[in-house]
């Protein structure tokens, strides 16, 4: 596992995540912040490659958001994620949603 893992910032089923790790098909590792005590998730963001979020709002408190800088890519779940903030997000970020992708830097 070359790449870095892919963190997964929302509660995912037993079925959801089996169709992640079938995807990333041992390329990657999947670590869960819902089974991540706070230590340990900011350890994981820290290392994070790829981030898939629904909501980073919601789901990574403040002093987490700037611990994903290094990720290379913050994919949304979400259609039409307009209503996600971003200008929090660090700017050397790439987010992309179900229709696009851009630098976080553009905001």
């Amino acid at each position: 596992m070359g790449a870095g893992p892919l963190v997964v910032t929302y509660p995912l089923t037993g079925r959801s995540r089996a169709i992640v790790e079938e995807e990333l098909g041992g390329t990657a590792e999947a670590i869960y912040l819902v089974d991540l005590a706070p230590t340990a998730r900011a350890h994981a963001l820290r290392r994070a490659r790829a981030v898939l979020s629904h909501d980073t709002s919601k789901e990574l408190r403040p002093d987490e958001i700037p611990l994903i800088r290094n990720a290379r890519l913050l994919q949304f779940t979400a259609a039409g994620v307009d209503w996600v903030p971003t200008r929090d997000l660090p700017w050397e970020l790439r987010a992309a949603g179900p229709n696009r992708c851009r630098s976080t830097s553009s905001r």
